[in-house]
């Protein structure tokens, strides 16, 4: 695994000061969409789908799990 990334000298820092990656690799894209479709389906209003998104893209990082 890599050393992540320092912020020091940028105006803004990561939440926390230290982002995750929450993005599938590709090697194991195949089978987490594969998984996926056997979940519950749910619906979610615009400012889940909103949250949801700041999660996966690390807006909110460093939340996990």
């Amino acid at each position: 695994m890599s050393t992540p990334p320092t912020f020091d000298s940028y105006p803004q820092k990561p939440h926390g000061g230290v982002l995750v990656n929450q993005v599938v690799s590709a090697d194991k894209r195949d089978e987490r969409i594969e998984y996926a479709k056997t979940l519950p389906a749910i619906r979610v209003d615009l400012e889940a789908v909103i949250t949801i998104e700041m999660i996966a893209t690390g807006v909110l990082s460093p939340n996990t799990g």
